[in-house]
């Protein structure tokens, strides 16, 4: 096995950073090398994971023997410690750590920081580890890999709504209803995670013109995108996959690990900012933007400035970069 990957979908941080491992993944295939991923897993990864190699493991109890054989070990975690860094930095094994903000004073390594403000942070990191910073690393998976242009249309006909795998907050619903509401004449299609806790009572209480899609694959997620003129989505992963099919985005910031993007997004351009989950009044900054994106003008720019920004290379980067290592160290 050339690399293993260590990562996780939990319920509590959703499914980002399993998103954009499994992007990785194909990437390393596409570069000829084996990989095989192993998850932290309490919620329903079907859809990412079908098809790979991949091992359902609490990685951090067996660290080390999950590692043996391997030329090179990739890990995305927000629950890995330390300590586990240290012991996989003290292996001699090539080690890619995924970092989002500066979490922990990471040992020597080769760190990579995707956040469209990366650069920003370089004097941050400890000294002595490489660093890959910035959005052209950003990992998506290989169907948002060359996007063609998009065609802006005249008018704002569907909104696309996604909040996450599992819209921890409870937003979908009362986003919804706004829509429902206030653009009665728009289609809605709704992306509804494997992990919703209410997918239920969104279903029972679905306004007219709005669609649900469940348990999107890459390519239906890819698909949905397309054929919508406007997004609404949590500041995650997904910004860069709409960036990639220039959506123009109407951006909420869901989780505090996601203020890098919220920010970075906004100040160049790429999104309109709602606010935070919190905000009582958040669909209606929503309702807001939704009526400035009617015009043409604004949406065609936003569309022009994310597919420059992102262009769906980052995973193939990240693994001509593993591959050198790898034949540099042999």
């Amino acid at each position: 096995m050339d690399i293993t990957i260590l990562t996780e979908a939990r319920k509590s941080n959703g499914t980002g950073h399993l998103a954009r491992c499994c992007a990785i993944y194909d990437a390393l295939s596409e570069v000829g090398l084996s990989a095989k991923l192993i998850v932290d897993t309490n919620t329903f990864i079907e859809t990412y994971v079908a098809g790979k190699n991949v091992e359902i493991n609490d990685w951090k109890i067996t660290l080390l023997a999950d590692i043996n054989g391997s030329k090179a070990v990739l890990v995305d975690s927000y629950r890995c410690t330390i300590d586990h860094y240290r012991q996989l930095s003290d292996s001699g094994i090539i080690c890619l750590f995924i970092d989002d903000f500066i979490r922990l004073p990471y040992p020597n390594a080769t760190l990579l920081n995707t956040a469209i403000n990366a650069l920003e942070l370089s004097t941050k990191y400890p000294p002595g580890c490489e660093l890959l910073l910035g959005e052209s690393y950003s990992p998506l998976r290989k169907e948002f890999q060359k996007c063609n242009k998009r065609m802006t249309q005249s008018n704002v006909q569907s909104v696309l709504i996604s909040l996450g795998g599992d819209d921890i907050n409870r937003l979908t619903l009362p986003i919804m209803n706004k829509l429902a509401e206030s653009f009665p004449s728009i289609h809605k299609k709704v992306i509804i995670g494997g992990s919703f806790s209410n997918s239920e009572e969104i279903e029972k209480n679905c306004p007219p013109n709005t669609e649900l899609i469940r348990q999107a694959n890459a390519l239906m997620m890819k698909n949905s995108m397309l054929s919508c003129d406007v997004a609404i989505s949590a500041a995650g992963q997904t910004l860069y996959e709409l960036a990639a099919t220039g959506t123009p985005t109407i951006a909420i910031l869901a989780a505090d690990n996601q203020l890098g993007n919220y920010q970075g997004f906004s100040s160049k351009g790429l999104t309109l900012n709602a606010g935070d989950w919190k905000d009582n009044n958040l669909t209606t900054h929503i309702e807001r933007h939704l009526v400035t994106l009617q015009a043409f003008e604004l949406r065609e720019q936003i569309s022009i400035k994310q597919q420059q920004q992102i262009d769906g290379e980052g995973a193939l980067r990240i693994a001509r970069y593993l591959k050198s290592k790898i034949e540099h160290k042999q």
